[in-house]
């Protein structure tokens, strides 16, 4: 990899690589809309048959949901190319043994349903309840009196010397709402429980299982998916931290788009991370 990133279309990067990864939020979408070229974009690689996958931290829609959401903003994405963090899940429940294991989760609708699909049995958001996996899936209206419901009822089950699994499918910190507004998402809020338990418990080293970039699970979900090696595949992402950051670490190439938190115009010519390219646009 050269000092700086290269300057290229994402249209370009699909004739280098086979498979193209693509993050959805800043990259493809915003809270307001389709990103400008993210239509053409989809439109041409469904045209060529070309592989790609969105592989979003978002745990609030099933797949269904998602897809269907893409495609009121004209992009006529299929279920199968979409892996989303609350789908792993059911992933992480089986090779943890978890199936009906005693779950306390933030969220609701869509995040409750990834529990439910995964084998995880519901507990009710009570402060006596004695959950065996807190999930941290999405933000909620009540999400004050939910976060202190939650916190109550998982001190107190370690207060009795009982383990409990602490499961994050989005890590994400927070999100461009739009073109200059942005939001939280449930990684802050997990930040600020672990931060919780460092002052309760400092010796323990109580912390989150990650399902979501920048972590493993959810590249290797893409890469079985994409059935080819490596370094045919590209991720197009829109944060240093979680979509490029994730993807070197995991063996594969990076793109950063213009579009979304983090600007080569903010970088300020150093790079905590560099992605092996700028992307300008997506489509001309």
């Amino acid at each position: 990899m050269t000092d700086q990133p290269q300057l290229i279309t994402a249209r370009e990067l699909a004739d280098r690589y086979e498979v193209l990864l693509f993050d959805a939020y800043g990259v493809l979408v915003r809270s307001d809309g389709a990103i400008p070229g993210a239509v053409e974009l989809i439109s041409h690689l469904n045209a060529r048959e070309h592989d790609y996958f969105v592989l979003t931290n978002d745990s609030s829609r099933t797949i269904a949901a998602s897809t269907h959401r893409y495609n009121e903003l004209g992009l006529e994405i299929p279920e199968d190319r979409v892996v989303t963090s609350g789908s792993l899940l059911t992933r992480y429940y089986r090779e943890n043994d978890l199936q009906g294991a005693a779950t306390m989760a933030l969220g609701a609708g869509d995040a409750l349903e990834y529990v439910r699909r995964a084998g995880g049995e519901l507990v009710d958001m009570t402060e006596d309840a004695k959950p065996d996996v807190v999930v941290i899936g999405e933000l909620t209206p009540s999400l004050y009196e939910d976060i202190q419901i939650i916190l109550t009822a998982l001190l107190n089950q370690l207060d009795r010397g009982e383990q409990v699994r602490l499961v994050l499918p989005n890590p994400d910190l927070i999100y461009p709402k739009s073109a200059d507004s942005f939001g939280i998402t449930a990684g802050a809020i997990a930040k600020m429980y672990e931060a919780i338990l460092d002052e309760r418990y400092p010796n323990k080293s109580l912390r989150f299982d990650r399902l979501g970039k920048p972590h493993h699970f959810i590249y290797e979900e893409g890469a079985v998916r994409a059935g080819v090696a490596k370094d045919k595949m590209i991720m197009i992402g829109d944060q240093l931290a979680t979509d490029v950051r994730g993807a070197l670490e995991f063996g594969v190439d990076a793109a950063l788009v213009q579009t979304g938190l983090v600007t080569a115009r903010n970088q300020d010519g150093s790079w905590p991370v560099t992605p092996n390219y700028i992307v300008s646009s997506l489509w001309s």
